[in-house]
């Protein structure tokens, strides 16, 4: 990556070793900074003051930062040299003071961007939006899994619902006998709702435990 002065401050990146491009020091136009996997691939113990070749020129290394998603964020983090390179401009970024409102920023970014620029449009995008697009699929994907769950959840309890009815309906006589009897309407629910979810989970258990119980042991170890 070409990169100028405060990269790192800029889009807070984590520092492990070393500093970040200073405008105050000459030098570092020949200078780079690596990610940990870079280092990790070039097999540099002590990357400090080691001299790599980028571009065609020798670079010194002067810091190292922590991975961070420039690519896929589904794949391995990879290995990154940025490097000082003045003219090589294809945009700016730019960290927004978070103390002034964003519009009145980006009104005074415009009018300096015309005064150097006045043949191009004014164009931004912001960083937090454009990691946003990176999941975006994701996102979807997760909502989708959302309201199909939440409508399997909806579609079981109108089959206890009906269980539950067709329970109450059958045993008519016997909830009446029950209510002569003192039953009272706590204990009357409990018989019917609780019972019949019982009464399936323990019938679903059994029916799985008998199929494994006779299942051929042959043609389990043969799978095996």
């Amino acid at each position: 990556m070409a990169v100028t002065f405060h990269f790192i401050g800029t889009y807070g990146l984590t520092l492990v070793e070393g500093r970040d491009f200073d405008p105050q020091r000459p030098a570092d136009s020949a200078a780079v900074i690596l990610n940990e996997a870079a280092t990790h691939l070039m097999r540099l113990r002590k990357p400090l003051g080691q001299e790599i070749t980028w571009q065609g020129q020798h670079r010194k290394i002067i810091g190292i930062v922590k991975d961070f998603v420039w690519g896929s964020p589904f794949e391995p983090v990879k290995p990154a040299v940025l490097g000082y390179q003045k003219d090589w401009v294809g945009s700016i970024g730019l960290r927004l003071n978070p103390n002034q409102p964003i519009s009145r920023s980006l009104t005074r970014l415009q009018a300096l961007y015309k005064q150097y620029n006045p043949a191009y449009p004014f164009e931004y995008r912001f960083t937090d939006e454009e990691f946003s697009k990176k999941y975006r699929d994701e996102k979807l994907l997760g909502a989708i899994s959302l309201g199909f769950t939440t409508l399997a959840v909806f579609i079981a309890c109108l089959g206890l619902f009906g269980l539950a009815a067709f329970s109450a309906e059958q045993r008519t006589r016997e909830i009446g006998i029950r209510k002569v009897l003192g039953a009272g309407v706590p204990g009357l629910v409990t018989l019917l709702a609780l019972a019949g979810s019982v009464g399936i989970a323990v019938a679903a258990v059994i029916t799985q435990a008998v199929r494994a119980a006779r299942a051929n042991p042959v043609k389990s170890l043969r799978s095996d």
